[in-house]
């Protein structure tokens, strides 16, 4: 009888199952245990999420001013720097970080010597020989050319203060006790003599002295002539202070200008009279003189008209020949009523 051979399936298959067996009887601890993965968590993040508070910013994001507003105010923070405004669009006059607007220029110290023995064309165009503006500009009488009669025009010279040399007449003025409204001055037994006008505004408030014959003491002791001292010192150091200044010649123009006739003005009888280049006329005030102040167009035109003219020449106003004394105007001045 033949002899049959296994079927090679059946012993693939009892093979294994005999590895299996193997396997199971040898793991022990070194056995591989196989698990379903669990899922992992994230580490959290140590840095907060925002949260927005009731009036939109951001909690906890910190800005440049350390308020902790978001982006909406940061901007809103940038338009006020900007223009240095409240919430009503007032001017502060101070940005976020300290930083002064601009503001108005005005007058901070002005010295006038007027009055005294001298001619009705002189006492017409007699302007301050000192004035400090508030961003340090300084207005003075500049170098004159030595004619008779003289210019029409006047020379002002213009000159810039540092800012430590503003502070130093600011701090000056502010200290000295002889710039009050109750100051006594005295008045010297004298005549004909000029009156100083020294003007100041201090915290706001212009306070104006006139002090007849200021550089005279003559009959005057006591804290009346301590005071006059007083004065002349101050004004010397705020002098002083502007000479230091930087110059920057002298102006093509002025500001503004005062245009004033008297009858006692007089020119020679062959003189040319000129056409008065301006619609503007001088207009009457008070003890017979005719004024009026001049600015823009106008005083550019005037002035060139002016350039070659003298304190005797005749011009042409309302039909009549007249002589006119020119003098720049500052803005504490009023000079036409």
């Amino acid at each position: 009888m033949p002899m049959k051979h296994p079927d090679p399936r059946t012993a693939f298959v009892a093979l294994l199952a005999l590895f299996a067996l193997l396997a199971t009887a040898c793991g022990g601890s070194d056995s591989v245990e196989t698990k379903e993965p669990e899922p992992t968590t994230a580490p959290a993040d140590p840095t907060p999420e925002p949260t927005t508070g009731s009036d939109g910013a951001a909690d906890g994001v910190a800005t440049d001013d350390g308020t902790g507003a978001g982006d909406d105010n940061a901007d809103a923070d940038d338009d006020n720097d900007a223009g240095g405004a409240d919430e009503d669009g007032a001017d502060t006059g101070n940005t976020d970080e300290g930083v002064p607007v601009d503001r108005p220029v005005t007058v901070l110290v002005a010295v006038e010597t007027s009055g005294g023995f001298v001619s009705v064309n002189t006492a017409l165009s007699t302007y301050p020989k000192l004035v400090v503006m508030s961003d340090g500009a300084v207005y003075r009488p500049g170098d004159q050319i030595a004619i008779f009669p003289p210019p029409l025009t006047p020379a002002l010279e213009l000159l810039q203060l540092t800012p430590d040399q503003l502070s130093a007449i600011t701090t000056a003025v502010a200290a000295a006790s002889v710039v009050a409204a109750d100051t006594d001055f005295g008045s010297p037994a004298i005549t004909d003599a000029p009156t100083t006008a020294f003007t100041a505004f201090v915290d706001g408030v212009a306070i104006e002295l006139a002090v007849y014959a200021l550089d005279t003491d003559d009959a005057i002791d006591g804290p009346t002539q301590q005071a006059r001292i007083n004065l002349r010192q101050l004004i010397t150091e705020i002098s002083t202070i502007v000479d230091g200044a930087t110059s920057t010649g002298v102006l093509t123009e002025p500001p503004a200008l005062a245009a004033r006739t008297f009858a006692g003005l007089t020119f020679q009888e062959d003189a040319q009279v000129r056409p008065w280049p301006i619609e503007s006329l001088p207009m009457p005030q008070p003890g017979g003189i005719e004024c009026v102040v001049i600015t823009g167009e106008e005083l550019s035109t005037l002035w060139a008209a002016a350039a070659d003219a003298t304190t005797q020449t005749p011009w042409n106003i309302n039909g009549q020949a007249k002589v006119v004394a020119l003098r720049p105007v500052f803005p504490h001045e009023t000079i036409c009523s």
